[in-house]
């Protein structure tokens, strides 16, 4: 069920955060290397870590998107708006970017379907364009009204992206196998423990 499932994935994302994921990805390798466990397991447990880390990867994306949104929104009704303060924005904007390229690479090592994530990049592409007219326009103090307006379109734009992304996330996570979850979830209790137990 859909509540147990939320449930499964919140305890994961918690211990996911307890963890150094490149770290524990690092130790799991090399566990894959010394044959401490059979090759299947850990190949699969190695393939659920990669899943879940994307889909935390994702659901960071979705809250970037929506705080850069409101964060350009108030620009737009900002009295004075400087081409400088649409800069600082642009360049946050360009790290999403960077978030994005990265996640389609995930997502094509792991044959998933990556098409939403390419839709978003392109017109992430065209938005980053677009931003930088309005950067040109506010540093030129030209039609402070277009630019506010085109503002105003850049945060919808986001808003846009953020809900594509958590609809493709939402559709993918219901697919995923409760069973495989409850695993991963068993798995990660036991390297906290291990980590906890090395610290001490």
């Amino acid at each position: 069920n859909s509540e147990e499932l939320d449930k499964l994935y919140e305890e994961l994302e918690k211990l996911m955060n307890s963890l150094d994921q490149d770290k524990l990805l690092e130790k799991l390798n090399q566990m894959q290397e010394q044959g401490e466990q059979q090759t299947n397991e850990l190949d699969r447990t190695l393939e659920l870590m990669k899943k879940f880390a994307l889909e935390l990867q994702k659901e960071n994306l979705v809250e970037d998107l929506k705080e850069l949104a409101a964060e350009q929104k108030a620009l737009s009704e900002k009295e004075q708006a400087t081409g400088e303060e649409q800069e600082q924005i642009n360049k946050e904007f360009e790290n999403i970017e960077k978030n994005l390229d990265d996640i389609k690479k995930k997502e094509d090592q792991l044959d998933q379907d990556s098409k939403t994530t390419e839709d978003i990049k392109k017109e992430a592409e065209d938005l980053s364009e677009e931003m930088k007219e309005t950067k040109e326009s506010l540093d030129q103090g030209k039609n402070e009204k277009k630019s506010k307006e085109q503002q105003k379109q850049h945060a919808k734009d986001r808003e846009e992206m953020a809900n594509q992304m958590q609809s493709s996330m939402s559709s993918s996570a219901a697919e995923e196998n409760a069973e495989n979850i409850e695993d991963l979830k068993q798995i990660l209790e036991n390297l906290v423990s291990l980590s906890h137990s090395q610290e001490s």
